[in-house]
């Protein structure tokens, strides 16, 4: 499996650069968020919540979200709280997602 480095994947455990890099990805985006039409907010935002109701059952952190997905935490931030943009749920989010989610042991806890 080939290891994806750009965004949303590639992360760093470092939480400064990591809040850097989303909050630099919010201002980037800004302008393309406020355009997306309210169907597409609201797909985002249940996206999100899906996506933060299937870590918590499965008793994920964001570091095991990032662990098994190679996703940016920031990227899952951004996710969660629906402020993504359609066009960065690609295939391989999709992929990493449901791989990750998916296959944790529900109620895992990291050791």
């Amino acid at each position: 499996m080939v290891t994806l480095t750009t965004w949303p994947f590639g992360h760093n455990n470092d939480s400064l650069s990591s809040n850097q890099r989303m909050v630099g990805k919010l201002l980037e985006t800004q302008t393309a968020r406020e355009a997306l039409s309210e169907t597409d907010k609201r797909s985002m935002q249940a996206l999100g919540i899906e996506v933060a109701q299937l870590r918590e059952e499965a008793g994920m952190t964001f570091a095991d979200v990032m662990e098994v997905t190679g996703l940016d935490r920031g990227f899952l931030c951004i996710l969660e709280s629906g402020a993504v943009l359609p066009t960065e749920i690609t295939d391989d989010v999709l992929s990493a997602l449901a791989y990750g989610l998916l296959s944790w042991p529900k109620g895992h806890a990291r050791s």
